[in-house]
């Protein structure tokens, strides 16, 4: 699932919403660490009174190494499929006044029954090496169509690399290939042909 981000001034965002975000941000933020019209994967949903709650990589997970949740009122999705990792769970909302539960939707690892997401937030190695192969294989699952890059198609498995020329054989067929030489996240085109 990729989703476009609308909006992130805590201002604009009503008054329910906002006592929730204030359990994840600091009071007094006026904006959160998101990129006007940035498309992010989503990892995880959880879905809490009613509303979506998508954890992304946001613009500071270079320094934090874990997703954030985010309300679905600062996005708009982009691409609905969801990761074939994914599967449903659920667990008691313990901070609310009723009880009640809470749906998450996630890879197997982030099942509701465990504590991975709060081991990941406190630093786990092994939580951190789960998350980054996951995010991986994620973040290359299906294409970003807000990338301009894409391979060039030479031969029935071969792709080239727009920008260092580099080729290789391609034997993925996630929707998001790297360049071997140079690195480059790049649409493979080989997804697309399949389509």
């Amino acid at each position: 699932m990729q989703i476009r981000c609308i909006e992130k001034s805590l201002n604009k965002i009503e008054n329910s919403v906002l006592s929730e975000i204030q359990k994840w941000f600091s009071k007094g933020f006026e904006a959160v660490s998101l990129s006007l019209g940035k498309v992010y994967v989503v990892y995880a949903i959880e879905v809490r009174n009613n509303r979506n709650w998508f954890f992304i990589a946001d613009d500071s997970f270079h320094c934090l190494e874990y997703p954030v949740a985010y309300p679905d009122c600062f996005f708009e999705v982009v691409d609905k499929r969801v990761s074939k990792l994914w599967n449903q769970s659920s667990k008691v909302d313990y901070e609310a006044s009723s009880s009640k539960k809470i749906s998450i939707y996630s890879f197997e690892e982030w099942d509701a029954k465990n504590i991975f997401y709060e081991n990941l937030v406190d630093g786990d190695i092994n939580a951190k090496l789960i998350f980054m192969r996951i995010k991986e294989f994620m973040d290359r699952e299906f294409p970003h169509f807000e990338y301009e890059n894409q391979a060039e198609i030479l031969d029935d498995k071969w792709i080239q690399c727009p920008s260092c020329e580099e080729a290789w054989e391609e034997f993925s067929i996630k929707g998001m290939t790297k360049c071997p030489k140079c690195k480059l996240l790049l649409i493979n085109p080989l997804y697309l042909k399949g389509e």
